[in-house]
């Protein structure tokens, strides 16, 4: 083969090998697979949390028979969306449930041999009008194993199921009495279902209409809400033993609502909220304390367009930088999913918006705590909410880039993301009053062999 054609075989080759690497950059994420959730027949589905594992998918959610009867049910396919059970929630009297909570689950201590722990948290109410939370396991069959009644009583209840890093389980959450009291309790349970300890809190000068909760690790759970008297942030921390560490408020703004809190491991406090500005309207206000429960700093962000900007989810990676994710009004008035990145002494390194012309509405972010030491731990962040009449994932890295974002439409409805974990994307989509419910998987793009998360 003389010169003059090797020569023109390289080119061809450094073409097709740059084409190659042009269409994986432009086409590196892709929907995987989508499974519509219609276990019980016609009726409104709704996907309230999912938890998801190497080998699985699992989903907590919400079946409306009719005006009367609701029922909760757990879901768990395969990677590849095959179903491999269901359950529904039964109880004697019981007319109304709702499937709130789910984890998944395995200790460090565990053979990769054994099967992943599932547990859910159902919130109920019976015939005589009383309200409970349920603790229930399930086995791999999806039969189960036990049920522990964590609360009942005569007012409305609200919880959530929460786990530390080496899997004990706590049930966290807040009744309002037949008095109209608003008590927080909290509970830790072995993994037999049995109570290692419960407790309720009251103070009279903390009232609240809503709480959110978080935990990593085991020597703290966060609780954090806003002062109904005062609109004032306050937050407190109780230990793995139940004890009360402390009640934090935080006095130097008042707030239109409280949006979403985090723990991280050496026990740093993060709260994203929203304030009113004369002139700018909304804005996002990012607060951060320590682990001894001093301020360390706070932001506030007004977006390009000095309209409304509204947060909705953080994020916090290992060298303590903080992602807020909301939605801002742009010059012409519509709302863009944006995520601003502070650095450890809160200065913006960066805001960055989904380009999209339809209007956005509340988002959801994973994951909410992000590793950065090791290789295979994502180097991106995914925000989910809505454009116009359509549900949309964006993926973002950590420079500020989105990279990838995908429409979700179906027949004309109005489509919104309900729960998000790590590669899976729940929807609902609402019409004429019924709804139904989707998962969708999403992930790297294989083309001619070649798949790429970075």
């Amino acid at each position: 083969m003389n010169v003059y054609m090797c020569s023109i075989i390289r080119k061809k080759t450094f073409a097709a090998a740059v084409a190659i690497l042009i269409l994986v950059a432009c086409s590196e994420m892709e929907t995987k697979w989508t499974r519509e959730i219609d276990l019980l027949g016609p009726g409104d589905y709704m996907i309230n949390s999912t938890s998801s594992t190497k080998d699985a998918i699992y989903l907590s959610g919400t079946y409306r028979e009719n005006e009367h009867i609701t029922k909760a049910f757990v879901v768990k396919y395969d990677t590849e969306g095959s179903l491999d059970w269901y359950n529904i929630y039964k109880a004697p009297g019981i007319v109304r449930a709702t499937g709130r909570c789910i984890i998944a689950s395995r200790t460090g201590a565990e053979p990769p041999a054994l099967s992943t722990d599932v547990h859910a948290l159902v919130q109920a109410r019976d015939t005589t009008d009383a309200y409970m939370v349920i603790l229930v396991r399930y086995d791999t069959l999806g039969n189960i194993e036990w049920q522990n009644t964590v609360i009942a009583g005569e007012g409305k209840l609200n919880a959530t199921l929460l786990s530390d890093h080496v899997g004990n389980l706590y049930v966290a959450g807040w009744e309002n009495d037949k008095d109209d009291k608003s008590i927080v309790f909290i509970g830790k349970y072995t993994e037999d279902g049995g109570v290692r300890w419960f407790t309720k809190y009251h103070n009279e000068q903390i009232d609240f209409d809503e709480l959110k909760f978080d935990m990593m690790h085991s020597d703290c759970l966060l609780i954090a809400g806003l002062l109904t008297y005062s609109d004032e942030l306050f937050y407190m921390k109780y230990s793995g033993s139940g004890q009360l560490m402390g009640f934090i408020r935080h006095k130097t703004k008042k707030i239109n609502a409280i949006s979403d809190i985090k723990i991280d491991p050496h026990g740093n406090v993060y709260i994203a909220a929203s304030v009113s500005t004369p002139g700018t309207g909304n804005d996002y206000f990012t607060v951060v304390y320590d682990k001894d429960d001093e301020l360390v700093w706070t932001s506030q962000y007004d977006g390009t367009g000095h309209q409304d900007d509204t947060p909705q989810a953080i994020a916090v990676d290992e060298s303590l930088n903080v992602y807020v994710a909301g939605t801002s009004e742009n010059w012409q008035g519509i709302p863009t999913i944006t995520v601003v990145k502070y650095d450890t002494l809160g200065s913006l390194i960066w805001a960055a918006s989904v380009p999209q012309k339809k209007p956005a509405r509340p988002v959801l972010i994973h994951p909410q705590y992000l590793r950065l030491g090791r290789q295979d731990e994502p180097r991106h962040l995914y925000v989910a909410g809505t454009a116009g009449e359509n549900a949309v994932i964006a993926r973002c890295n950590l420079q500020g880039i989105f990279s990838w974002t995908k429409e979700y439409s179906y027949h004309g409805k109005e489509t919104k993301p309900t729960a998000m974990s790590a590669k899976y994307l729940t929807l609902q989509s609402t019409e004429d009053g019924g709804s139904d419910a989707r998962i969708i998987k999403f992930g790297p793009s294989a083309i001619l062999g070649i798949a790429r998360w970075d």
